[in-house]
């Protein structure tokens, strides 16, 4: 790693919901800038750089991952239009989570934003 690098050792329980990085029994979703999304399990070298992205513990136990993070040319991505304007949409459920408000404020942030956002 450079010295520009930072690492990252995110812990969490079993369907929690975490950001960024991730490996093993993860599910990882890239919601790219042109609207993409891919999932899959992750495995190194998985995480596109400069991309909003999360992963979720589908497994039945607690899970740990260790992410290396650079600041080398990420790019510009507005996080409020990658994160409620994607197409297709993230799960309100794992939205609702993630920003621990209820299912409906999720909602309506999602109405405020167009599908080609990005």
């Amino acid at each position: 790693m450079s010295e520009r690098e930072n690492v990252a050792l995110p812990k969490f329980g079993s369907w929690d919901v975490n950001n960024p990085g991730a490996a093993g029994q993860y599910s990882v979703i890239f919601d790219r800038a042109r609207n993409e999304k891919k999932r899959a399990s992750a495995a190194r070298h998985d995480s596109p750089r400069g991309l909003v992205h999360f992963q979720f513990n589908s497994g039945r136990s607690n899970a740990v991952a260790f992410a290396g993070l650079s600041s080398q040319n990420p790019g510009v991505i507005t996080i409020a239009n990658a994160v409620f304007g994607s197409m297709p949409p993230i799960s309100v459920d794992v939205l609702t989570k993630a920003f621990q408000v209820d299912g409906n404020v999720i909602k309506y942030l999602q109405r405020q934003f167009w599908s080609d956002n990005n």
